[in-house]
């Protein structure tokens, strides 16, 4: 078995130094911090070397700021010796010597009894573990029990101990709960053999790096890669959520553990005790999951969108060349009406003649849309975009019809549209056209583009079924949008009410 490392990498090395170096005082914080009371000066004035009263100070001045022993040489703190020595002791030498280990332990207990704090000792190290193994069951992360050691010892007056020494404290609290965890992965896991195929040394080892990656862009191909990650994510999600929920894992707690699988290989996870990698494995896949409905949400969107911006840039180009076409037309109004007084034409000439004559002038097509136009009644732009939809239908089999297949959608009070959303889904998985969309989710404006004609052909039915499909899109896009519709096990477009406390 790989052994763990006892020291976590919680601090960077600017932070750690931060914290266990000399702090850098500008003259204001010198005057600050090196200005002693009267009991204080008292201490000082037990010793009977300037040199030990000057350290004294400054020890006690840089742990007002920080409680940390430091550990320093002549060079890190030559400029505030040199202060002090001015301000109190101008007499004393300025010897270039650093402190032996001994002299440094003995100015230091001077210092706690004068701040009223103490060391960090073994009966301290272990109230601290304890804490910390409490607070580990509702989140491991190492650089937060870090901060929840320094608060611990602040509160009970303990200068902070060595770096190597919180590291150790904080590995064995989270080695303490990954063991308490592992020890009920056999019960509520007895079947893992799902999980730990993805760790096999076959092909399977292909399969969990790939589930490691992240769809790099919202187009079709990479949908396609990430719907199969999420199919593969959706079998083994069942017991990852069952085993979550035996364990009473905190969302901070699973999410630190499926990082250890991003941050592990297969070989290192292999190596870990099978019960550690199944607690990760778990963690892994159900937070993976909720990624990937993330991910293809927004390629829901992202496609929808842009469809529906086609269409929109269709219908105004067909509205614009409309106009245009129309005004040509309205100038020769006048030359329709001529037909009226045109005496060349005899009274008792067939009405369909005249008729032909007007279509002539301006097509019969266009005759309504003139009529329209001169009446000041707006021309349906609408038209052209239903139009537009009809005619490139197959992006839509193409880039969104995937997604709602694989995507568990769930509404908010709208019991109409969670059912409309039900029976698409179902219509498109029997391979059958799309129900009509219920008339309670319908805009009045938009229903007679989605009436069907119960004369009309086998043609028409299907461009109406289609219409109704890019129509449920439609509310589910504004759905989404508005926080209406929501993803189930998703993290960025969750119900709303899994941000709610439970009631206990």
């Amino acid at each position: 078995m790989k052994s763990q490392p006892k020291r976590l990498s919680i601090l960077s090395l600017p932070e750690a130094r931060e914290l266990y170096s000399v702090p850098t005082f500008p003259l204001h914080e010198r005057e600050y911090f090196f200005t002693l009371t009267d009991d204080e000066l008292v201490f000082v004035n037990r010793l009977n070397l300037h040199r030990n009263r000057i350290h004294l100070i400054l020890m006690l001045g840089y742990f007002k700021l920080k409680p940390v022993c430091l550990t320093y040489r002549w060079g890190d703190i030559v400029e505030d010796y040199n202060y002090v020595a001015e301000r109190y002791f101008p007499s004393a030498t300025r010897k270039k010597k650093n402190l032996n280990r001994q002299t440094r332990s003995r100015l230091y207990n001077l210092v706690f009894a004068m701040v009223g704090y103490q060391r960090c000792d073994q009966s301290v190290c272990l109230d601290l573990l304890n804490q910390l193994e409490r607070r580990a069951k509702s989140y491991i992360d190492e650089t937060q029990l870090f901060h929840d050691a320094i608060a611990f010892l602040k509160l009970k007056e303990v200068a902070i101990p060595r770096y190597s020494t919180l590291q150790n404290i904080i590995s064995n609290a989270i080695n303490t709960e990954e063991t308490r965890l592992s020890q009920l992965m056999g019960k509520h896991l007895p079947n893992h053999e799902s999980f730990t195929r993805l760790l096999d040394s076959d092909e399977k080892q292909g399969k969990f790096n790939d589930l490691k990656k992240m769809a790099k862009a919202y187009k079709s191909g990479e949908n396609k890669r990430e719907i199969s990650r999420h199919q593969t994510l959706t079998e083994l999600s069942k017991d990852a959520f069952r085993v979550i929920e035996n364990l009473k894992l905190t969302e901070g707690n699973i999410r630190y553990f499926a990082t250890r699988c991003q941050k592990y290989n297969i070989r290192d996870l292999r190596e870990l005790k099978p019960e550690k990698a199944l607690i990760y494995l778990t963690c892994f896949v159900a937070t993976r999951l909720r990624i990937s409905n993330d991910i293809l949400t927004l390629s829901f969107l992202v496609a929808y969108k842009a469809f529906d911006d086609q269409a929109k840039v269709y219908r105004e180009d067909c509205a614009s060349r409309q106009a245009l076409e129309l005004a040509s037309h309205i100038e020769n109004v006048p030359l329709l009406l001529n037909l009226f007084v045109d005496d060349s034409i005899k009274n008792n000439v067939a009405f369909g003649s005249v008729r032909n004559s007007a279509f002539d002038i301006i097509s019969k097509d266009n005759i309504p849309l003139v009529s329209q136009k001169m009446s000041s009644v707006k021309p349906d732009k609408a038209f052209f975009k239903w139009e537009y939809i009809d005619n490139q239908f197959r992006q839509i089999i193409t880039n969104l019809r995937p997604l709602l297949r694989v995507l568990d959608f769930g509404c908010r009070c709208n019991t109409v549209l969670d059912q409309q959303i039900k029976s698409v889904k179902a219509a498109l998985h029997s391979k059958e056209l799309a129900p009509a969309i219920d008339g309670r989710l319908m805009k009045r404006n938009d229903k007679k583009y989605l009436k069907e004609d119960s004369a009309g052909d086998e043609r028409h039915k299907k461009i109406i079924a289609h219409r109704n499909e890019i129509y449920l899109y439609k509310l589910l896009d504004e759905g989404i949008r508005n926080g209406d519709v929501f993803v189930k096990d998703s993290l960025e477009y969750r119900s709303f009410d899994d941000y709610l406390v439970p009631a206990r």
